[in-house]
């Protein structure tokens, strides 16, 4: 008797422990799609067009000066990620390339990084190794307020060192009236404003903090894409079609959609 009593006791403590087992595993759960919300806010089809005024900023005056047009339009699907033409009126070789890329969650854009070894001065030339994002996440669902991202790193690598040289976080603003281009009515958009951090290694000492800031801003609009444009052009010229330019770190471009 007493032998089945404890036999019973055995078979009981097995069925509440494999019940709590299973009762204990966390349910890891399944990633959003916005797929739907991000077609709205980047409305990519073979074939369409966008374009933009394009303005610089006049340090000097305090003021924008238009420099044109840009005309980005969608040529083809590849893979993953569309292949778009970028035309600027008012430059030489107006005939530029850029890449989007779309995900359930994100929108994309590929990163031209020739011309990032500006990035490492001369002296460190051929001892520096740099290892960049391939693509800018401008864009992450889903907005909620305050919510932040990485967008774009680059790192340095010197000998058994690896440090930050270049980083792109993301803050979501929330919706704001923008007025297109040519239009008198405002429509509401989704602000993303973009922080910047370069920090340029000094040879002398590497663990000197060389940090610069800066600071660019975009606004998605539904059934738009892309309405506005407006900051630092080291982040603003490479997603429209143009190269890593350092130089770009001094200027403010503006685009702005003409519907």
């Amino acid at each position: 008797m007493k032998k089945n009593n404890l036999l019973a006791l055995i078979i009981s403590a097995i069925l509440i422990l494999n019940c709590s087992d299973k009762t204990s595993t966390p349910t890891v759960p399944e990633e959003p799609n916005n797929s739907a919300e991000i077609a709205k806010l980047f409305p990519a089809e073979v074939g369409k067009s966008f374009v933009y005024n394009v303005d610089s900023y006049d340090k000097t005056n305090a003021s924008y000066v238009n420099l044109g047009t840009r005309t980005m339009s969608i040529d083809r699907a590849e893979a993953d990620y569309y292949v778009c033409s970028e035309i600027y009126d008012y430059l030489q070789n107006a005939n530029l390339l850029s890449k989007v890329k779309l995900s359930e969650n994100t929108v994309e854009f590929y990163s031209d990084n020739e011309g990032a070894s500006q990035l490492i001065p001369d002296s460190l030339a051929g001892q520096v190794q740099l290892e960049l994002d391939e693509t800018f996440k401008v864009l992450q669902l889903p907005l909620e307020a305050n919510s932040t991202w990485d967008v774009y790193n680059g790192k340095a690598v010197f000998g058994t060192f690896k440090f930050n040289v270049f980083g792109l976080k993301a803050k979501y603003i929330g919706s704001e009236s923008v007025v297109l281009g040519n239009a008198s009515e405002a429509i509401s958009a989704e602000r993303i404003e973009y922080t910047i951090s370069i920090n340029i290694p000094d040879m002398a000492n590497l663990f000197a903090n060389n940090l610069q800031t800066y600071s660019a801003n975009v606004w998605f609009a539904e059934d738009f894409g892309v309405v506005k444009v407006e900051g630092c052009a080291l982040f603003v010229n490479p997603i429209t079609g143009n190269n890593f330019d350092m130089s770009d770190s001094n200027k403010v471009i503006r685009h702005t959609l003409i519907p």
